[in-house]
């Protein structure tokens, strides 16, 4: 048995060093989302809701089962235990907020890239597309967001 906890530890340990993506299921069984919802309406009338995701926490189920665990185990160092399993959870839900605030920034690295191409192709169309994306990143108050974002982009 503790032959097979040790392999295990030493394959997972090699699974998550070598940079491979944890498994959306586990990933969505371990975290919830944090996320903010904004109603929006356009100049027609039609309201939008836009869900984001700002970042990743531990499940609130998964968080008080391990504390539980810690608490209830016969050993004197469970508790540390579990607050070592907690600690690595978090780690790992900052981890996932990180790699979804990098794919954001590569959408947009990859729409400057199509915008830069498409000035290039057709001024006045590039144009238009600009001045669509302005007003709908201000019916979302994303303006400053975005503008935020291609500053640290361009730095």
């Amino acid at each position: 048995m503790k032959k097979a906890i040790e392999m295990a530890a030493l394959l997972s340990a090699a699974w998550f060093l070598s940079g491979c993506q944890m498994p959306e299921a586990i990933g969505n069984a371990l975290y919830d989302p944090v996320t903010s919802t904004n109603i929006i309406t356009s100049p027609e009338g039609a309201q939008m809701e836009v869900v984001s995701t700002n970042g990743w926490t531990i499940r609130p189920v998964v968080s008080s089962s391990i504390q539980v665990a810690g608490d209830v185990a016969p050993f004197p160092w469970s508790g540390a235990v579990a607050t070592a399993a907690l600690g690595l959870l978090t780690a790992g839900a900052h981890w996932r907020s990180r790699k979804w605030k990098e794919a954001a920034k590569s959408g947009i690295l990859t729409a400057q890239k199509f915008k830069e191409e498409l000035a290039k192709l057709d001024p006045n169309k590039a144009q238009a597309i600009k001045t669509e994306a302005k007003t709908q990143q201000k019916l979302a108050n994303t303006e400053r967001l975005v503008q935020a974002i291609l500053n640290e982009l361009n730095r």
